[in-house]
């Protein structure tokens, strides 16, 4: 996994409207179950990097079994 290159305006661009389409969303913990906001993040990651969304997905569940 790498970091976003800031210098990418695509990537930056999707991160940033990611963030003014979720900045005033609350997010629950982990252990409180599934958000739509975490969905959200997960997408536009794994779009500006060119991660597998699903892959994300598979590690955010796992969070959500964390204690």
């Amino acid at each position: 996994m790498c970091l976003p290159d800031l210098m990418d305006s695509d990537a930056v661009s999707i991160l940033v409207e990611c963030l003014e389409a979720t900045k005033d969303s609350l997010v629950p913990q982990y252990r409180d179950d599934e958000c739509e906001v975490r969905r959200l993040w997960d997408k536009a990651v794994a779009k500006a990097l060119g991660w597998d969304v699903e892959e994300l997905t598979e590690l955010r569940l796992l969070l959500h079994q964390e204690p």
